[in-house]
């Protein structure tokens, strides 16, 4: 059996120029497209998933229509047109040229319904974030942090660019997320950063640049069924052990695999 790779070692190695190389790689190398641009709806095993954590970033995040928000490694721009369409104004940022080129072409081929704010789009070097400070009210970072290696710095541009009552929502994997096979796959073929999300890790780099608070939601993805006398038995308050149970072990379940969490710059 091979050496597991320890993604911090990974990390010491990527530089901000071979993981832009790397993403820039990758975008420019795709043939068809159609998965990319179908996102979330292309597959049903992924479809669930990224809408209910999708959903959860907007019933926790407190967003309201004419915000400025902006989504950090936007990829093919899913989640930014979702978000144009709710009536937000969004800046999709990538560290590849190629994804904002599938998220201008999503754009132009599928466009939102209505008269709805601008969505730009805006090329990151993975260092800095060309916006003015104290110029957008959201940041969206939507399964895309764990692959950053510089996270204290791109914290600190998000808090410089956030408005005062701004806050970052993160939609990320789990603690372990590094030592999973598919993540090692990802690390010993590709060189993709597959870090572990630690929620005291970065909320210790966000308090020292000034955040105020972190507040955590639950990423229910697989919640017990229950047949129709037992569901009755619930609605009217009634809970076996085995339902407790059960439901207890999914919610714990699914916290260590995901992590839905929130980052606010001056508090609420």
């Amino acid at each position: 059996m091979s050496e597991m790779i320890d993604v911090k070692e990974l990390m010491k190695k990527m530089t901000t120029e071979v993981i832009k190389s790397s993403a820039e790689s990758y975008f420019s190398s795709i043939k068809n497209p159609a998965y990319h641009l179908s996102k979330p709806f292309a597959s049903l095993d992924e479809c669930p998933v990224l809408l209910i954590s999708f959903s959860r970033i907007l019933q926790n995040g407190r967003f309201t229509p004419g915000q400025r928000v902006l989504e950090f490694g936007a990829g093919s721009c899913w989640a930014g047109r979702l978000l144009n369409q709710l009536g937000l104004e969004v800046i999709s940022v990538d560290i590849s040229a190629s994804a904002l080129k599938l998220g201008q072409r999503l754009k132009a081929e599928w466009p939102v319904f209505g008269a709805q704010p601008l969505h730009s789009f805006l090329e990151t070097d993975g260092l800095t974030i060309d916006l003015p400070d104290g110029s957008v009210d959201r940041i969206v970072c939507l399964d895309c942090f764990h692959h950053v290696s510089n996270q204290d710095q791109i914290l600190r541009e998000f808090y410089r660019i956030l408005k005062p009552s701004g806050l970052i929502a993160f939609s990320e994997p789990g603690a372990d997320h590094s030592k999973t096979p598919q993540s090692q796959f990802e690390m010993k073929n590709y060189g993709v950063i597959e870090n572990d999300i630690l929620l005291d890790e970065i909320w210790g780099l966000s308090e020292s640049i000034g955040f105020k608070r972190m507040y955590c939601a639950f990423n229910l993805l697989q919640a017990p069924t229950l047949d129709l006398s037992a569901y009755r038995i619930f609605q009217q308050g009634g809970l076996s052990n085995d339902t407790l149970q059960s439901l207890g072990q999914c919610i714990q379940d699914e916290q260590v695999n995901a992590s839905l969490f929130f980052i606010e710059k001056d508090g609420y």
